[in-house]
Order: structure tokens, then sequence, then C-alpha cells
């Protein structure tokens, strides 16, 4: 028998045309935002690569716990400006995002959202005193920005860098690896939390991420809502201070708020 009719040999080879066919329908999503001279995924990656760098080391300088909007661009541009010619950029209008079957926010409501973001986290932080809580912070700002996801591309790579700065910025190493070994687990996670507000499972992957032992069981909701709010209309875009006051409407917009724990009996987290 061909030790190529083997099945194993044959998976493998399944795996392998799977790979080839991502990395083509990958090129050709990011082919038409090249910057000039760029001609193969190989090209993009070894480039992109040199920019996780030059933004690792902007955010490691910024030592921020809650970025602001434009620091999350600069973080994007330093990333992608050596690769696509939409770096630094938020989506623009009729660019709409889906992420695990839930929209983000529509182009125009981006810089609301992430503004809401900076105000609810501000609160978050300014009320944590362990670590753990630290962990939930955490969990919960990565939550809402790819829920947000305002860049066309590469949002789950800036973010995972913001969730490492932030994490060092609190004195606490952030093990990437942790999340590279089990990326099925952080998606999952990531997706209750938008679905559900329960960002337990998030909170567990960001402790196991930094060291930090976790002492609740059970669910760990946010009070601010981590799924953006849909645009009815283009009149739909209020400042951050009116949006607030829309609690009083039928379409509550909740304060931030601490983190709300329902504890139940189970395995720790």
């Amino acid at each position: 028998m061909d030790p190529s009719d083997k099945p194993e040999s044959l998976s493998k080879h399944l795996q392998e045309f799977d790979r080839r066919n991502a990395e083509i329908a990958d090129w050709r999503r990011i082919q038409p935002r090249a910057v000039p001279g760029l001609n193969s995924m190989e090209d993009y990656k070894t480039r992109v690569a040199v920019g996780r760098g030059l933004a690792h080391n902007y955010l490691a300088d910024q030592g921020c716990m809650n970025p602001k909007p434009e620091m999350m661009l600069e973080a994007h541009r330093r990333m992608f400006a050596v690769a696509t010619t939409d770096a630094g950029q938020f989506r623009k209008p009729g660019q709409l995002a889906m992420y695990g079957g839930i929209q983000g926010a529509e182009p125009q409501r981006v810089g609301i959202e992430l503004s809401r973001l900076h105000s609810e986290m501000f609160e978050l932080t300014s009320q944590s005193r362990t670590p753990e809580d630290c962990c939930a912070a955490i969990a919960f700002y990565h939550a809402r920005m790819i829920g947000v996801h305002p860049f066309q591309d590469g949002n789950g790579r800036v973010g995972r860098m913001i969730m490492e700065s932030q994490a060092n910025t609190m004195g606490m190493k952030f093990d990437m690896s942790q999340i590279s070994r089990d990326k099925p687990s952080y998606i999952k996670a990531l997706n209750r939390a938008m679905e559900t507000n329960d960002i337990a499972p998030l909170t567990t992957i960001v402790a196991a991420a930094t060291g930090t032992k976790l002492e609740h069981k059970g669910e760990l909701f946010a009070a601010s809502r981590i799924k953006s709010r849909p645009m009815i209309s283009l009149d739909d875009i209020r400042p951050l201070n009116e949006e607030r006051e829309m609690v009083k409407t039928g379409m509550p917009l909740p304060l931030p708020s601490v983190l709300s724990r329902q504890m139940e009996q189970g395995p720790s987290l």
C-alpha cells in the first residue's frame, strides 16, 4: 500500500488543501486594499509581523488601561501601514462587519460606541480592587471592542494586543499563547459575551493568560451592554451624554456600572 493512501496521510493532504484555500481567500480579501508593491500573502504576513512590533511598542509606551479611540486607531495604523491602504481608519459608511453571526456597529456609530466603551471602562477600572477585577475589566473591554468591530480588518489582532498592554499596565504578564493554543474556546467566550453579556468565560481566559487565580464561580454579567446598539436611521446618532439619557426611553442603554455576579455551585472558574 502506498503510504500516501493511509488515512492519516489523506487527512494531512486535506488539511493542507484547506489551508491553501483559506490563504487564497484571505489574499483575495486583502488584495484590493494592499499597498503598492505588496504582491502575496507571504509578504503581507511578513510586513504585518513588523508592524505588530511597532504597535506593541506604541501601546507599551502609552501604558494605558483604558485606550481612547485615537490610540486604537494609532495602534492599527502602526500594525498595518506597511501592508494595507486603510491602516488607521475606522470602517466607512457601507462597510458593514459581522462577527460570529453578530453585526458590528454601523460605521456611522463606531465613534460613539467607542466613546461609550471608554466611559464604561473608566468606571470599571476606577472600581477595580483586585487582579480578578482587572481581568474582568479587560475581558469586558475586549468583548465590547470586538463587538463594535471598528476596523474592516485586524480587529482581533489589535484587540488582543490591547489586552496584553492592559495586563502589563496593571503589572501582570500576559501569555498570548494561552489564546493561540485554544482559539475555539476564545471565540466561543467572545460569542457568549456578545450574546448574553456573560463575560465569565472570557475573564477565565484572561486570568489564565495572566496567571491570575479566580475565586468566584458561576456567571459574571457586565451591566453595560456589550453588543453594539443598532442604528435605526442616520438620525439615530447622538452624543454620549444624550445616549445616557436614553435609559428613560423604550430602548435603554444601561449606565456604566460595576459588574454583577450571579453565584452558583459548580467547578471553579
